[in-house]
């Protein structure tokens, strides 16, 4: 029973620190995110997401390749502009 609960606890550690996003990620982000879209509250985004958006956006591509990606990590052109995932119906 004690080897079970350590195993529980062992794994449960990395999944909780994967779940925390650090401050200067989260302000990198921000800082960027306006030049290719408005109006995202990048506190509001999964951790996912927000380690996907720094990717792109310091990967030295193209404004408008960086553009489209970001579109799509954010849920795409419709979710951005009206509020609606489609891809969820």
């Amino acid at each position: 029973m004690l080897a079970l609960t350590l195993s529980l606890a062992v794994m449960s550690t990395p999944a909780a620190a994967q779940q925390q996003v650090s401050a200067q990620l989260i302000r990198s982000v921000e800082q960027e995110l306006p030049n290719y879209v408005d109006g995202v509250d990048v506190r509001s985004l999964t951790v996912g997401q927000i380690s996907s958006l720094h990717f792109v956006l310091h990967s030295g591509r193209s404004p408008s390749h960086i553009r489209a990606q970001v579109i799509a990590i954010l849920g795409g052109l419709d979710a951005l502009l009206f509020g609606r995932n489609l891809a969820a119906l």
